[in-house]
């Protein structure tokens, strides 16, 4: 044991040792390591003036081998101690920077023994310890604890937890500016933050890095904003790479994995950031903005704008643009002078950004930058957001530009209403986006920036007319949906607002049916069909009078031109968008123009298809040959047509085309729907007639008189009872049209009798009940005339 304590080359006599060891051998009691301790106690009682001269080597090593593993050697060494030290306090405070220089370098030692032994030895040193004596060594106890913290050996991993907490209370006190002066305070803070912030934060070891966040959240807690001031931009920057950096390694992996694990990755994202917001981290930097002022900008923001362009993680990213925004929020106009370079990064950052969290929080931190960065800046912000939605108008963009405007909308709503004319427009039709999250957050910033949608609509109906035609015009099929799902909302709801700018939308809708089919073209066709439906005049004597349709005989052909067309879904889109026309140009007699397409297309009979056997699997397969129109869709526009013909019209060979093509339609073997078609074109034409008797005594009644039969024959259909109501409803109509009961022949009036007493013991109460209505009005009819 005095062997492994004293060098000779340490002691400077080294026949000193052989000394000890003779007196070792030749007595009894130095046979142990308790007796060798007795023995050189006495000794070096014996021999305190030629000892005093090696106090300086001596002490720093028994005061280390106090705390040997091994309790024997701890017994000796302390025997050994007492005998050569009378005051320990003053002893070690006189060899204070030998001791702790020992202490350092021993923890490094190769022996596990020696380093185990500083970190205990270390621990109790420190005790009590002022900063006037710490503060040389304070970096250097850093750097060893944190690596006996990580050493191989579970023993000296466990003394360094013990150094760990005295080194971290002792810190904790320095930097704390209400235990500490302030200029001792801020010294310690310069030597304990940067470890922390560059070694601590990094390491590989999860019990360091937690003691870093531990200790670096006290510190800002507890200590000055003139301590802190120098450090903000390596603390803010290394705080927010810590939010995911620290995160569970496990939560990234399973979000890549997402998809295949059947779990949202949105929702997984949403998780993700919820937890970092409840961090230590998180924590840490919202203490940090109290210490933020206008003064520490010009060196927090080049960081912050590093973190945006390059930062890594999701919690990072999201962590950065929370903090830009809270630091708007508490700075305000400070932060102008650097807006600029925030929303120049904040902008480039989003663009390529394909996480929706990150974008949702970029733009609320672009939000708040430009509430900060004055209105022209803001105005610039807002255009290029606004181009971002068709240029370059990806999903990513048009979500961004959804979530940017929202955004600014809910921060900077008073400096954002300075940019309606602008905005407003342009989120108007992207309410009508074909992606439903994106038209949703549109449809947020409308209601949120609107009063009611009718009187918003037409205080910007020029804006937003601009908007539609230059979408029309454009060599992107969605925008074209987009601008043609708009012109159908502002026919719905804007009114007479609508009539001054009817002949340019109809005009821009007209240019594009010819050309080409691309998907979504029907949407063209039914904003045509809408605006069209706005010249129908209303029923209530106050209204306003309806639009009109500059050229209505080019508004029909261009739409029978698109029934010609092949694709089944255009062409039925074609002839509801016919049906509307017709209906929505009352004043104009169009039957003449649509008759020949419309009654070719009723008066063709159901075909057979023609089958032939394929010859690889003998099956049957149907041969495909050009298909009639759909008759249920071409009998509802000859209703419509029929209900604006004039007289001169019916009374031409084009009624009795009509006449025929209905009694065609309205044969047993065409399909049901296709006869309830075909009974309201017959009622539609009775109705009309009706009409026309009053001004033309000379109306062609007869021409529903030859259809009555056939409408006759629908009330016998026993299995549909939509075909009976509708067949009762048109016998209701031609008998009005005739004028009077009696003026029908005798058979054809007792066959309507019959048929229509029948009906009223029918088993639907709906048909019993209209027939019953029918049969007495009927009964009540024939007693007047008789």
């Amino acid at each position: 044991s005095l062997k492994h304590t004293y060098g000779r080359n340490e002691m400077g006599q080294p026949d000193l040792i052989y000394r000890f060891m003779d007196l070792a051998n030749n007595q009894a009691t130095l046979n142990t390591r308790r007796g060798a301790a007795f023995g050189f106690a006495s000794i070096a009682k014996l021999a305190s003036a030629q000892m005093a001269a090696h106090l300086p080597s001596l002490v720093p090593k028994l005061y280390r081998m106090q705390s040997d593993p091994n309790p024997k050697v701890q017994e000796a060494m302390g025997a050994i101690w007492k005998a050569l030290v009378d005051d320990p306090r003053k002893a070690l405070d006189e060899h204070f920077d030998a001791v702790m220089k020992e202490l350092l370098k021993e923890i490094g030692s190769r022996q596990w023994r020696n380093r185990e032994s500083s970190c205990s030895a270390l621990a109790d040193l420190m005790q009590g310890r002022r900063y006037s004596e710490l503060g040389p060594y304070l970096a250097e106890i850093w750097s060893m604890m944190l690596r006996a913290m990580d050493d191989i050996k579970d023993s000296v991993r466990s003394a360094a937890g013990g150094l760990m907490r005295t080194v971290r209370g002792i810190s904790l006190r320095l930097c704390d500016v209400s235990m500490t002066p302030h200029s001792e305070a801020q010294a310690a803070v310069a030597v304990v933050l940067p470890i922390l912030l560059k070694t601590g934060i990094l390491s590989n070891v999860a019990e360091i890095r937690g003691l870093s966040v531990e200790v670096l959240m006290k510190i800002v807690k507890s200590t000055g904003k003139e301590q802190l001031r120098a450090h903000m931009p390596e603390l803010v920057g290394c705080m927010l790479e810590s939010l995911s950096s620290l995160e569970d390694t496990r939560l990234n992996y399973i979000e890549q994995h997402a998809e295949r694990a059947g779990i949202s990755a949105s929702k997984l994202e949403s998780a993700r950031v919820s937890a970092s917001r409840s961090s230590p981290m998180a924590d840490t930097l919202e203490l940090c903005l109290r210490y933020m002022d206008a003064a520490m900008l010009e060196e927090v923001v080049p960081r912050l704008t590093q973190n945006v362009r390059g930062g890594v993680g999701l919690n990072t990213r999201v962590g950065t643009a929370a903090f830009v925004t809270s630091m708007c929020t508490k700075l305000g106009s400070d932060v102008k002078p650097f807006a600029g370079k925030l929303i120049q990064a904040l902008s480039e950052a989003v663009r390529g950004e394909p996480s929706k969290a990150v974008r949702k929080a970029y733009a609320g931190a672009l939000a708040h930058v430009g509430k900060c960065a004055g209105e022209k800046r803001l105005a610039r912000l807002v255009e290029d957001t606004i181009k971002s939605y068709t240029d370059p108008g990806t999903s990513d963009a048009r979500h961004f530009c959804g979530v940017m405007l929202r955004e600014l909308s809910l921060s900077a709503a008073d400096a954002f209403s300075q940019q309606f004319p602008l905005v407003l427009p342009q989120v108007f039709v992207a309410q009508y986006d074909e992606e439903k999250d994106v038209a949703a957050l549109f449809t947020e910033v409308w209601e949120a920036c609107t009063t009611t949608k009718s009187v918003s609509m037409r205080l910007y109906m020029v804006e937003i007319n601009a908007v539609i035609i230059q979408g029309l015009k454009s060599s992107n099929w969605p925008c074209k949906c987009r601008s043609a799902e708009a012109i159908k909302a502002i026919a719905k709801d804007a009114g007479e607002a609508l009539n001054p700018h009817m002949a340019a939308l109809m005009d821009a809708l007209l240019a594009e049916l010819p050309g080409r089919l691309w998907d979504g073209k029907e949407a063209v066709l039914q904003a045509v069909g809408a605006l069209a439906l706005t010249c129908k005049k209303s029923p209530l004597p106050s209204a306003p009078a309806p639009a009109t349709i500059a050229d209505p005989t080019k508004l029909v052909n261009a739409v029978l031109e698109c029934v010609a067309r092949k694709k089944v879904t255009f062409l039925k889109a074609a002839l509801e968008c016919l049906k509307e026309v017709l209906s929505g140009l009352e004043m104009h007699d169009m039957l003449s123009l649509v008759a020949p397409v419309l009654l070719e297309a009723a008066s063709v009979a159901p075909k057979e298809k023609p089958v032939t056997k394929d010859a690889k699997d003998g099956t049957e397969k149907e041969e495909e040959e050009d298909k009639p129109l759909p008759l249920v869709e071409t009998l509802q526009c000859l209703a419509a047509a029929c209900r604006s013909s004039s007289a001169a019209t019916l009374k031409s060979h084009r009624g009795e085309g009509i006449s025929l093509a209905l009694v065609e339609a309205l044969k047993i073997d065409r399909p049901w729907a296709a006869r309830v078609a075909a009974l309201e074109s017959v009622e539609a034409l009775a109705k009309r007639l009706q009409d026309i008797k009053t001004t033309d005594p000379l109306s062609p009644v007869h021409l529903v008189e030859k259809v009555l039969p056939s409408v006759l024959s629908c009330c016998e259909d026993l299995k549909i009872s939509q075909v009976r109501t509708a067949a009762l409803e048109c016998v209701r109509s031609v008998v009005n049209a005739v004028g009077s009961f009696g003026a029908l022949e005798p058979a054809l009036k007792q066959s309507v009798l019959k048929q229509v007493e029948t009906l009223t013991m029918d088993k639907s109460a709906a048909v019993k009940s209209l027939a019953l209505r029918v049969h007495d009005e009927l009964q009540g009819a024939a007693q007047m005339e008789g």
